[in-house]
């Protein structure tokens, strides 16, 4: 409508930065990972369903979503197996439209 000033966002989240880094080794066996995105996400596709820790099966976590600072955190259940590659999966994670 006349005078209404609608705002689209056409670009996805960007991550800007996880902890441990991509590739990183002497990852401690229990530690949290997290992955911090350019902007706001919605917070109820982050789950564990599209935020899984793959290692030929899927690992068990918890899954967390800190908006304030546009971080999502996977936690193991158990202790990670010592050198072994991991890898973070996050799919179908959408952003927060403002």
């Amino acid at each position: 409508t006349s005078g209404e000033n609608h705002m689209n966002d056409t670009s996805p989240p960007e991550i800007i930065s996880s902890n441990p880094h991509n590739n990183a080794t002497g990852v401690g066996l229990t530690q949290n990972i997290t992955v911090r995105f350019s902007e706001s996400l919605d917070s109820s596709s982050v789950n564990k369903s599209t935020v899984v820790l793959d290692y030929g099966t899927s690992e068990k976590g918890t899954v967390s979503y800190d908006k304030n600072n546009h971080t999502v955190t996977f936690s193991p259940s158990t202790r990670l197996n010592p050198d072994s590659m991991y890898t973070l999966k996050l799919t179908d994670i959408k952003d927060m439209l403002l």
